[in-house]
């Protein structure tokens, strides 16, 4: 710790601070001893006639040394390596918010080796979410060139920046901040912003990517993936490089009407008469395409595709009896009775032969329902199992 001339005299009494030169100078000792001229006495008494710095500069350090407010971010300094130095500015003072100055920090980045301690203790001040702290990050964001060093060490003592954004920018300002992190980041630093999932949500709130080159559209995928991003929709974008192909194959989507629908449309070159179908017959539309994906993460999560989107389509009441038959063969513990039951009532068409369907218990349903062809074959078979 560094001991002003006044604290050492009043801790070590018994300690001689001053020599005889001293001694014809009582006022100059009682000024040094009191606390009244101490190692920055230079700086205040030479505030006009400096040589090595300017009075920009020694301004600038007195309003340090005061515990001033902030100047304009964009003061102007002339001689950063003078006003650096140690005699003139301690690591404790790069603490204080009259520090942040946009020339300053940027030559501190550009020299990092050299001022270690006051990068980081620059850094963890801009963490505080002060007034001036934010308004700072985000001006230095928007304003200045040489970012890419000063979003590292912003992330590295600020992980929590981004749930900052997330809950206090706008949409507009929430992209170019997520492009631009996404730009100037390693991998491990962007999954560090990840806190209490704020990048997780946002990214599974977007609906499309525009990514400027391979590489970043990797880090999309592979963020995708580490992060189990389940997205209510997301669409591709002609001439445009996305992740799109990546999610659709990798199941990142939630199983809902509108991305069923828009997967099923694009891998049909783009057919709007699917459409069309697809609100009459899903199921079947979907068996009938070339999904393959589709049709396994389906037949994966059957239960929850029944439930939330082919019975929650009004329209949807045109299956084929081949669907209706393979929804009602559907394992039991697969997909419920209940929903099973449904689809019966659902669903217009009615089955050739009742012994198609093999869980005996819903052939009551079809005849109540009055979902069975009439025919001597489907009497004889329900009589026949009813008697058993």
């Amino acid at each position: 710790e560094n001991y002003s001339v006044k604290k050492i005299i009043n801790t070590y009494k018994d300690i001689k601070i001053f020599d005889e030169n001293f001694d014809k100078k009582p006022l100059l000792k009682y000024l040094i001893s009191y606390g009244y001229i101490n190692k920055d006495y230079d700086i205040y008494i030479s505030n006009f006639f400096g040589k090595s710095i300017t009075k920009a500069d020694n301004d600038f350090l007195l309003n340090i040394k005061n515990n001033g407010k902030h100047f304009d971010f964009n003061y102007e300094l002339n001689n950063l390596e003078e006003v650096l130095k140690k005699e003139r500015l301690e690591v404790g003072e790069f603490k204080k918010e009259s520090i942040l100055n946009f020339k300053l920090v940027a030559y501190i980045l550009d020299n990092k080796n050299s001022y270690p301690k006051q990068y980081v203790q620059i850094f963890k001040q801009l963490s505080n979410e002060s007034e001036a702290s934010i308004e700072f990050i985000f001006s230095y964001l928007d304003t200045q060139k040489n970012i890419n060093a000063f979003i590292q060490g912003i992330v590295k003592y600020y992980p929590l920046i981004w749930q900052y954004i997330v809950n206090n920018q706008t949409d507009e300002e929430k992209s170019k901040y997520f492009y631009m992190f996404l730009h100037n980041l390693e991998y491990k630093d962007i999954i560090e912003l990840n806190v209490n999932d704020s990048l997780k949500g946002y990214i599974s709130s977007l609906e499309e990517f525009d990514s400027p080159n391979e590489s970043f559209n990797n880090k999309l995928s592979s963020l995708i993936k580490d992060l189990n991003i389940k997205f209510k929709f997301f669409q591709d974008i002609e001439g445009k490089l996305t992740p799109f192909k990546f999610i659709y194959e990798n199941n990142f989507y939630e199983l809902n009407q509108r991305m069923i629908d828009y997967i099923v449309f694009v891998e049909s070159d783009c057919d709007s008469t699917v459409y069309d179908s697809l609100k009459k017959a899903h199921y079947t539309t979907i068996l009938d395409s070339k999904v393959e994906k589709l049709k396994q993460y389906i037949a994966d999560n059957i239960n929850e595709y029944v439930e939330n989107v082919n019975l929650a389509i009004d329209t949807n009441v045109e299956e084929i009896e081949n669907t209706v038959i393979k929804l009602l063969n559907t394992n039991s513990e697969e997909l419920e009775e209940e929903l099973k039951i449904k689809i019966i009532k659902n669903q217009a068409v009615k089955i050739s032969k009742i012994d198609l369907v093999e869980e005996k218990n819903l052939w009551q349903v079809l005849l109540e329902e009055n979902k069975l062809i009439s025919s001597w074959r489907n009497v004889s078979d329900y009589y026949n199992y009813t008697e058993v």
